[in-house]
């Protein structure tokens, strides 16, 4: 009998008949054969909803920029741990779930320009 490891009730086992991955064969959301979910108009939080401290703003201007972490703690003389906690800050805060939603999502809601060209001009320190 498996125990689990936050009480003392036994977690079913499955039967011989029974596949140990039962949830994945059925039709789900994201599963061929089910309904996707509908999106909402919302395509993230409106300008006046999203507050962005001074330092999240110039990581994401940076991300903008099309810039990677390590890049990132070059350009704002910090760790690459540290630009890795003011990004994550600003996915959280903006609801994305990676650095390019996050840019369509700012540029959405105005928190960055559109930029012309193939991006902005980067000094030879930043280039890997």
């Amino acid at each position: 009998m498996i125990r689990s490891s936050s009480s003392a009730l036994p977690l079913p086992r499955p039967t011989p008949r029974q596949s140990p991955h039962v949830l994945l064969d059925r039709p789900g959301p994201f599963r061929s054969g089910g309904a996707r979910p509908r999106r909402s108009g919302n395509r993230g939080p409106e300008r006046q909803d999203i507050s962005l401290t001074s330092r999240e703003t110039e990581t994401l201007e940076l991300l903008a920029d099309g810039l990677s972490n390590k890049q990132i703690a070059r350009a704002l003389r910090i760790s690459t741990h540290g630009a890795k906690r003011l990004v994550g800050a600003v996915l959280l805060k903006l609801g994305a779930p990676n650095r390019t939603a996050a840019v369509a999502i700012a540029m959405h809601a105005g928190l960055v320009g559109a930029r012309s060209g193939t991006g902005a001009a980067l000094p030879s320190s930043l280039v890997l």
